[in-house]
């Protein structure tokens, strides 16, 4: 479902300061294009593609693809998780990232805020779609990203992700939007 939301107080703060490119964003109007999915059970993602249909994973197309009107649009987007403790995701996602064979997954912190109900926050300056079939482990070349279905099917998570989409020009300026939205999700996974 995309609707009209506000983005997060911390982020019109932070860049209230004067970059002149943001004026429009810094607008007390400016809203962004918002989709948010929830519900997501990982262990219902397919590891393999549809047979006959290498590039198609059903139950990703189904439930992320088709819901995202324009994939084009430079994107933040959080990964939030519900149905387990921040320690057994934490310790979960260390233990395969630390595995013989696993892919590319972000930073582990030091001291992760185990108390947090975010898992993860990025940014797409292209293809939001895109990024996110490799943060549940899709892609098959050496790309970062979250690896979900190669780890969060054992503890049978559930992920909610919100995605704000921008007009293209701000495509440059995703990197000054997204320390603010992590500082205030405040992600138990990332470099933030």
């Amino acid at each position: 479902m995309t609707n009209k939301r506000e983005l997060p107080g911390g982020i019109i703060k932070e860049i209230k300061g004067g970059i002149s490119a943001m004026e429009k964003l810094a607008s007390d109007s400016f809203n962004a294009a918002y989709t948010e999915i929830n519900g997501l059970k990982v262990q219902s993602f397919e590891k393999t593609p549809v047979p006959g249909h290498e590039a198609l994973f059903a139950t990703f197309d189904n439930a992320i693809n088709k819901k995202i009107t324009n994939r084009n649009l430079p994107a933040l987007y959080v990964f939030e998780y519900e149905n387990a403790t921040g320690t057994r995701v934490f310790d979960t996602f260390s233990r395969y990232k630390q595995s013989q064979g696993s892919k590319p997954t972000p930073a582990v912190k030091i001291n992760p805020p185990l108390h947090s109900p975010t898992l993860y926050i990025g940014k797409s300056e292209t293809d939001v779609v895109g990024r996110l079939f490799v943060h549940f482990g899709y892609y098959p070349k050496s790309e970062s990203g979250l690896q979900l279905i190669h780890w969060a099917d054992e503890i049978d998570l559930i992920v909610n992700i919100k995605i704000w989409q921008f007009e293209p020009e701000f495509r440059n300026y995703l990197k000054v939007l997204e320390k603010p939205l992590n500082y205030e999700f405040n992600p138990l996974i990332g470099h933030l």
